[in-house]
């Protein structure tokens, strides 16, 4: 029986841009595939994400459940009940965001999901703690058996004329995980104004282009969404999906490939509407 996909993105490292990114996915998802039925649920006690799409998203769409030491009994099973429905409907896509440091018993939530957005940017400081959080999700995968969720390593907050990843590629060399193209949602968040408008007010930006690529090329992938859903792929983006689809497990794959930028989505990939 199919059942819907989930989305985690976290990071035990805070101020890396999980909350901006949530955000932006689930207006994506919801604006590309308007048939599906589209949840975000924020784990984070502060709840930005929830805040940034109460002006944009259904009420009915966006949950704010924290989960905490303080608060983990009552949420967490209200979360793991959330995650159950939403996962039995084969159309769902449940996106979670989470809060800064260890998930504690929100792992077993980051367990049911597809992949894990792992935001981080190229500084020592969010690249130690973002390794620890890639080693102790790939204990917690080998423990169970299993090959999910796959680790999605974003590089966030990069600066326009970055060209050189080979760092970051280096640091991550042995890790089962996948390295997105990079984004840059600072610079788009100092251009918005006060109030969240999703990806109409980002239209035209490299930061959208960007996060089309990782949507088709990693989340898309991942989560199982129909290839049939994807037409008009160039010729760079199909050679990628075939990437990912014939690499060995345990092999890190770099979408976002060292001295250079990574390809975007170009203007003609349409990602239709089921």
């Amino acid at each position: 029986m199919e059942q819907g996909q989930s989305i985690f993105v976290g990071n035990i490292k805070g101020g890396v841009g999980k909350s901006t990114i949530t955000a932006f996915l689930y207006d994506y998802f919801r604006t590309c595939f308007p048939k599906r039925s589209i949840q975000m649920l924020d784990t984070d006690r502060q709840g930005t994400s929830f805040e940034l799409l109460g002006s944009v998203a259904d009420e009915r769409d966006i949950r704010h459940v924290p989960v905490s030491d303080r608060f983990d009994g009552l949420s967490l099973v209200t979360l793991d009940s959330i995650m159950r429905r939403m996962r039995s409907n084969a159309e769902s896509l449940t996106i979670v965001d989470t809060g800064a440091g260890w998930p504690g018993n929100v792992w077993q939530i980051a367990m049911m999901c597809e992949c894990i957005i792992i935001p981080t940017s190229l500084s020592w400081a969010d690249l130690r703690p973002t390794v620890e959080f890639v080693r102790e999700m790939d204990e917690r995968k080998e423990s169970s058996g299993s090959v999910t969720p796959h680790l999605i390593i974003v590089p966030n907050r990069i600066p326009p004329a970055q060209r050189d990843l080979s760092a970051i590629s280096k640091i991550l060399e042995g890790l089962n995980v996948v390295l997105a193209p990079p984004l840059s949602d600072l610079s788009l968040v100092r251009q918005m104004s006060g109030e969240f408008k999703g990806l109409g007010e980002a239209k035209g930006t490299r930061f959208t282009l960007n996060l089309s690529g990782l949507v088709i090329l990693s989340v898309t992938m991942f989560c199982q969404v129909s290839l049939a859903k994807c037409s008009k792929l160039s010729c760079r983006t199909a050679a990628l999906f075939n990437q990912l689809r014939t690499a060995p497990s345990n092999q890190q794959i770099i979408l976002a490939c060292p001295h250079t930028v990574a390809p975007p989505i170009y203007e003609n990939d349409v990602l239709d509407s089921p």
